[in-house]
């Protein structure tokens, strides 16, 4: 009972920083198709976010950019949309920056959910058994283009 709640109160969470992250890039999106080149949008962006928030923490520049390259990597995710907000987000961050392809990426977080693998053992797993991953990934990558045509 404790336990069920814990996780629930988790994916919440996760569910809300999901959300927050793509607001967030809807607003650097407009704001970088209103400016011209080298305005620094985001930058400004977090300036603004640390004068006008005292004591807000996790929105420098750096964040900034990953929440932007989170939506743009999952844009086009819809499939993935429900296990992104299952999985806490330094999770999501390790998946997306050992995956450049959306198959992978989608074996990547099913794999982490179906295994229930804390941050530090996703590395670790990613890092120990990349070439059997890989054999997985490629095997599970061919059946995602034999059946959705791609």
């Amino acid at each position: 009972m404790i336990v069920v709640a814990q996780v629930r109160a988790v994916q919440a969470v996760n569910t809300r920083l999901i959300d927050l992250y793509w607001q967030v890039d809807q607003t650097i999106s407009h704001k970088i198709a209103q400016a011209q080149w080298g305005d620094g949008v985001v930058a400004q962006l977090a300036a603004h976010l640390a004068q006008t928030q005292p004591g807000l923490t996790g929105f420098t520049s750096r964040n900034l950019f990953r929440m932007r390259q989170f939506c743009e990597a999952y844009k086009d995710g819809e499939k993935v949309s429900a296990l992104l907000r299952q999985l806490p987000c330094t999770q999501n961050l390790i998946i997306l920056n050992q995956s450049k392809r959306s198959e992978k990426r989608e074996f990547y977080l099913r794999f982490a959910m179906q295994e229930k693998w804390s941050s530090r053992e996703l590395v670790r797993q990613l890092m120990g058994r990349r070439g059997e991953m890989r054999n997985i990934c490629f095997v599970f990558c061919s059946c995602m283009r034999l059946f959705h045509g791609a």
